[in-house]
This record gives structure tokens, C-alpha cells and sequence, in this order.
């Protein structure tokens, strides 16, 4: 069993702090998305046939 040294836990460290950032990322991106679609949605296209 390898012991890790310090730069390998480092780097283990800055890994998962990127992991961290890209998921809050892709959540933020995600209700973005939602956002903008129910926003398309509420927006009536045709007025006519409300």
C-alpha cells in the first residue's frame, strides 16, 4: 500500500475541489436551462389559440 506524500494528497485535494466546482457548474447550467424553458413555455407563442 502506497503512503501518499504531500504533493500526491495535494493534488488529490485539487481534484476533487474541481469535481466540486464542475458539478456546482453543470447544476447551475441545469437550472439555468429550466429556468429559460419554463420561461419559453409561459410565453404564448400563438395568442390566438389561448
Amino acid at each position: 500500500m502506497c503512503i501518499p506524500t504531500n504533493k500526491g494528497a495535494r493534488s488529490i485535494y485539487l481534484l476533487i475541489d474541481f469535481i466540486d466546482t464542475t458539478r456546482i457548474i453543470y447544476y447551475l447550467a441545469l437550472l439555468f436551462l429550466l429556468i429559460r424553458r419554463s420561461m419559453f413555455y409561459c410565453k404564448p407563442s400563438h395568442p390566438s389559440i389561448l
